[in-house]
């Protein structure tokens, strides 16, 4: 009876939300009372619709209603609570992930068990026995705890889902049978379930069929894979124990190979080594021997003079010459070893060639007895993967000689050089890696290799300066600044001079000679320190004002290129042929950039007559380097204070023959007119002076100075690149 008289008082004062005694009891206005802050979170729940009903018995209410707290009620819950009748809550069993929750629960939720297909919830225990209390007279439609109730609410209509329209072959609603599909084959969702179940079993046994029997040929397949692994693991086991044997015969062979050089080596060195010795030791005795012989011609008894000069006269050592053969080398080894090579790779592909892997099927294990071949081509044709293998693998075997044969016969870095980089990629070289970040790439080889380093990029060898002191210490080292080889070829094939060559000149081969040296090696620190000087003044300037317009004051504007173009010609003029006030470079600039752009082409051995006003232009050029004038000119290079000293001390013909009017009436295009409308000199070359020919070829060569620096110094992009 007690017990009874508990749990009337726990079902009559717990809340419908929490299944707990209430807390905070509060009555809303349909009269059922609920703990407050349950209600207020059922109620949260709905804020956006702004119409509130009871969890019980549904009615709504609009506005929200405003919570007071039941202060009777509370009073017999606490009572409850004092006389220790609060029975436990009920027992129920949460809702795990998988599990349709309850959705009247609040907090965590319970398992449902069943779901109401006309209120669209699902409900616990608990609350589908209230639901139960409330709606058993209103026909709700009630199933076992489904997910997703929405799923089964026509979105057109929201009417339940109980058609089957088997044209359109999907769910419907009563309206929509009614309306959309009108005149369709419709079934109830039930009658279409049924035959659809049989379907499904019917199918279900064609699965379960097709399963046995792809489980079987799944255990034949793993069997036949088994039979494979074991077959291959003896046939690799095998392999490698006979390759293990064939390298270490190969191992002892090379060992062998390599202790009889060094015993060859060893026998050849020891005997140099005993002759370097003896020579060592003779030479030691006749520097020893010079010395008396030096101090017996200084003594004055003549007695002691006759005596000693006899066994001083006599030399020491034998006086056989020692003979070393250089040409000694173990070429015939690496012969031998080469064609060892070559037939040991010859048998393997034989070899390879004969063998015949067994073939099968993997059906019901039936075997399928390998075929005799009657003639090689039908090998072949059976075994075509295996020689498209073999073809490949040669294919490549090819390739990677042509790259070691390029690497290891290509440009080579000789003792002096800078580092050279050439990468793997014959002619490529590092093009790809430059191309991608050339200022990363070569930041990366300034620190493994240096300040100064040359790469191969795209064919053409660059070197590269990352630190601009080192400039002075390369140009002082670089023998290939020899420039007086290129001057020859460059001043006839451009401006029609003979070469100065010391053999023309008798008597001053000898300063002909020393003038070359003042082109390379430590004689270009001073003109480097120069035209530095000369650059700075250059800078110092306001940016080359007009000469034309007279503006010594005002800035010019100029793109970046041209201001570097026009810099770097009057540098480069001033610090070979010095300074001279008023002189105006800027026709001669436009001249040269005119000749520069028909040097190519000269070089070529093109005919001058075919290039236009190239030939005026190289006259004007011409007369802007005649002596006369540049004698007026303040501090010019060494080189050509040397020339102009040679040129003043030879010239007694006034010589004005045009440049180049010699080659012209080779190639045909003379006209015997000089610069200057006279008539050239018609003498026979048989009936000139020498000092003519000397003056001839001296003055013009001073012209050949200009396109020798000027192309050095304004295309030097070829030969080194300065970071």
């Amino acid at each position: 009876m007690a017990e009874s008289s508990v749990s009337l008082a726990q079902e009559e004062f717990s809340c419908s939300i929490c299944l707990n005694l209430l807390k905070d009891p509060v009555t809303i206005p349909c009269g059922h009372s609920y703990c407050m802050s349950c209600i207020r979170g059922y109620w949260d729940q709905d804020e956006q619709k702004g119409v509130y009903s009871c969890p019980q018995c549904r009615q709504t209410f609009t506005p929200r209603p405003v919570l007071g707290k039941n202060t009777m009620l509370a009073e017999v819950v606490e009572k409850l609570k004092k006389t220790k009748l609060q029975a436990a809550p009920l027992a129920q069993c949460y809702a795990e992930p998988g599990d349709v929750e309850c959705d009247v629960c609040t907090g965590r939720k319970y398992k449902a068990i069943k779901s109401c297909l006309v209120c669209l919830e699902s409900y616990c225990q608990p609350h589908f026995e209230r639901h139960e209390e409330f709606r058993s007279g209103k026909l709700h439609k009630v199933t076992d705890a489904v997910g997703e109730l929405k799923e089964m609410i026509c979105p057109q209509h929201d009417k339940l889902l109980e058609i089957f329209c088997r044209t359109d072959q999907c769910c419907i609603c009563y309206m929509c049978m009614v309306d959309e599909h009108k005149n369709h084959n419709t079934v109830s969702a039930a009658a279409e379930k049924t035959e659809k179940q049989k379907l499904l079993e019917e199918t279900q046994k064609k699965f379960q069929k097709r399963i046995q029997e792809r489980e079987k040929e799944l255990e034949e397949l793993r069997e036949t894979v088994d039979t494979y692994k074991r077959s291959a693991q003896t046939a690799v086991e095998d392999s490698e124990r006979i390759f293990t044997e064939l390298i270490r015969s190969i191992e002892r062979s090379r060992s062998e190979v390599t202790r009889l050089i060094r015993d060859q080596e060893k026998t050849e060195v020891s005997r140099a080594e005993e002759q370097l010795k003896r020579l060592e030791q003779e030479i030691e005795d006749l520097r020893r021997r010079d010395i008396e012989l030096e101090q017996l011609s200084h003594t004055d008894n003549h007695i002691h003079f006759l005596q000693s000069f006899q066994s001083l006269s006599v030399p020491p050592g034998s006086t056989d010459k020692i003979t070393v053969s250089s040409r000694f080398s173990f070429d015939v080894v690496g012969k031998s070893v080469s064609d060892l090579r070559e037939k040991l790779e010859h048998f393997c592909r034989e070899e390879i060639k004969k063998i015949s892997p067994p073939a099968s099927s993997v059906r019901h294990n039936q075997s399928i007895p390998t075929p005799e071949y009657e003639s090689r081509k039908e090998f072949l044709k059976s075994r075509g993967s295996l020689i498209m293998l073999e073809c490949l693998l040669t294919i490549f075997l090819g390739f990677i000689s042509v790259l070691l044969f390029c690497a290891f016969c290509g440009r080579r870095r000789k003792d002096g050089e800078p580092p050279l980089i050439k990468g793997w990629i014959p002619f490529l070289g590092k093009a790809l890696e430059f191309r991608k970040n050339s200022q990363q790439f070569l930041t990366q080889l300034q620190q493994e290799h240096g300040d100064v380093f040359t790469v191969l990029i795209a064919g053409r060898y660059i070197t590269f300066i990352m630190n601009p002191l080192q400039y002075p210490s390369v140009i002082k080292h670089g023998k290939q600044l020899d420039f007086h080889t290129f001057s020859d070829s460059a001043a006839s094939r451009t401006f029609g001079y003979k070469p100065v060559r010391s053999s023309l000149f008798p008597g001053m081969s000898d300063r002909i000679q020393r003038s070359y040296t003042l082109l390379q090696g430590p004689a270009l620190d001073p003109l480097t320190f120069s035209m530095m000087g000369n650059l700075q003044q250059v800078m110092r300037r306001r940016f080359l004002p007009s000469e034309e317009s007279g503006s010594d004051g005002d800035w010019q504007e100029a793109e970046l290129y041209e201001f570097c173009k026009c810099v770097m010609f009057q540098t480069t003029f001033n610090t070979l042929y010095g300074h001279k006030s008023n002189l105006r470079l800027d026709q001669l600039r436009v001249d040269f950039e005119k000749f520069d752009a028909i040097f190519p082409l000269l070089m070529a051995r093109v005919p001058i007559a075919l290039l236009g006003k190239t030939k005026e232009i190289r006259e004007k050029l011409t007369r802007f380097f005649y002596p006369q004038r540049m004698a007026e000119w303040r501090a010019p290079c060494e080189f050509i204070q040397t020339r102009m000293a040679l040129f003043q001390e030879y010239d007694t013909l006034q010589d004005r023959d045009k440049a180049g009017s010699d080659w012209e009436r080779e190639m045909g295009g003379g006209n015997g007119k000089g610069p200057r409308g006279g008539i050239q000199s018609r003498t026979p070359k048989a009936q000139l002076c020498p000092t003519h020919t000397h003056t001839h070829t001296l003055k013009h060569t001073l012209v050949s100075v200009l396109v020798i620096f000027f192309f050095l110094y304004l295309h030097n992009k070829n030969v080194f690149y300065f970071m």
